[in-house]
């Protein structure tokens, strides 16, 4: 070998050496989720709060009976009792899932999908009549706007399964919703905290995971190139996630430090109580129902204003959608489809009979009509209600029936109050002067 290959050689050792020892930012410190994404929704669906505040919520809608309305002419209103819409939806859909299941489905959808739930209303070929309802997932549906005026005259176009469904073939249900296509979600809406639940909950898994060993750095005293430092880094990794189970073996010069606990790290259990009580917040749900799990355990206040902020909302939305999509054009001027809320107080044996107790007593509803609901057997009472200091009027004809007295008279034929029987004479006064 020539003197020059040998400084070439020196040369090209030197130019390795230096390229070892080049380090940048990620060999210096392994890489760390950045708080400020957003959460993708199963990443929000691991929050524990989360995941109890929907199971919560989608499970009361389960649960609720859907229930078709009609509005008689005098404009009183009657339920439809044994229409097969309601049967689908409370019950057999005619799909592998039952009416509660698809409802649970849809609520979740709705409220952790921008695109919301959808029902596909699988309809007779020869009939205006529902064959099946059949759910479909929000990611696998796709709603878009056509026309070529998208911004005021917009007309929807669904697709899913490769096929091109009508507008009047779909129940969509969307939350804060601005044209009518696509929702805004609680994952949408609540990006920033959830971000900020769910890092929470990974930066107290690593610390579970790394065995209670806190963070802090490796000191040398001697320069390490790009090599060593990435094999002590990686055998440093491997003996924090056993937790102590393995050993390492550090050498001369090599040396580490604790870091300080910071403020983040002291308060992490205040951190995930204000993460929690957030999250209750953002869903409606009091906490005092999340704790409890169930709205039977909660304080009245608390199911009430469960009910009021959180359930009713919701059912409207459904309910919208149910009676734009499931009724007939005939229909929609006196039908119409709603959840029966009493369901909610029958969690409740208490005030429930507590309820029923002032329905009969102040004759809104017979004995018979509670017993039913109650799944008992009628007696056959079909009677209300009503006490003997009860004066009852039908304002019709002005029938007066006054039950204490056993007396039927109208109203027209009382003699005037104001009548004292002492007219005077026609053509003058009754004063007993002289003419």
């Amino acid at each position: 070998m020539g003197f020059f290959d040998m400084l070439s050689a020196e040369k090209r050792a030197e130019e390795a050496q230096a390229e070892d020892n080049e380090l940048n930012a990620d060999d210096m410190v392994s890489f760390m989720p950045d708080p400020s994404l957003a959460v993708t929704r199963e990443e929000a669906m691991a929050i524990p709060s989360v995941s109890t505040c929907v199971g919560i919520i989608a499970g009361t809608m389960a649960a609720l009976p859907v229930r078709l309305y009609r509005t008689r002419a005098d404009g009183s209103v009657e339920e439809v009792v044994g229409d097969y819409r309601c049967r689908m939806l409370n019950g057999e859909t005619g799909d592998t899932m039952t009416g509660p299941d698809m409802k649970y489905a849809v609520t979740e959808d709705f409220l952790m999908s921008d695109n919301g739930g959808h029902i596909y209303l699988d309809m007779y070929s020869r009939k205006n009549r529902i064959k099946t309802l059949r759910y479909i997932r929000s990611d696998s549906c796709a709603c878009n706007i056509a026309g070529a005026d998208a911004v005021v005259f917009k007309e929807k176009v669904y697709s899913a399964g490769g096929m091109t469904i009508h507008p009047s073939r779909m129940v969509h249900v969307l939350r804060a919703s601005r044209d009518g296509v696509t929702g805004s979600s609680v994952v949408t809406q609540n990006a920033a905290a959830l971000s900020v639940a769910y890092h929470t909950m990974l930066y107290e898994r690593t610390m579970i995971g790394s065995g209670g060993f806190r963070p802090g750095f490796l000191q040398s005293t001697k320069r390490l190139g790009k090599k060593a430092m990435n094999a002590l880094r990686e055998a440093w990794a491997r003996f924090v996630t056993s937790g102590g189970s393995r050993a390492l073996v550090l050498n001369d010069g090599v040396v580490f430090k604790e870091a300080s606990a910071t403020s983040t790290e002291m308060q992490i259990s205040e951190l995930k109580k204000g993460n929690s009580l957030d999250i209750s917040g953002i869903f409606h749900v009091p906490e005092q129902i999340i704790q409890a799990g169930s709205t039977e355990g909660a304080a009245k206040s608390a199911r009430e204003s469960y009910t009021r902020f959180c359930i009713i909302p919701i059912c409207s939305q459904f309910e919208a959608a149910l009676n734009e999509k499931m009724l007939l054009e005939s229909e929609k001027e006196d039908h119409f489809f709603k959840f029966d809320l009493q369901e909610l107080t029958k969690g409740n044996a208490l005030e429930r009979w507590q309820i029923h107790q002032i329905e009969k007593a102040s004759g809104c509803r017979p004995v018979d009509e509670i017993r039913r609901e109650e799944n008992l057997e009628p007696l056959g009472i079909g009677y209300v209600n009503l006490g003997l200091n009860d004066v009852l009027l039908d304002p019709a004809n002005g029938d007066l029936i006054i039950p204490n007295m056993g007396k039927a008279v109208n109203i027209n034929d009382l003699p005037d109050s104001t009548d004292t029987g002492n007219e005077p004479p026609e053509g003058g006064d009754n004063d007993g002067g002289a003419a």
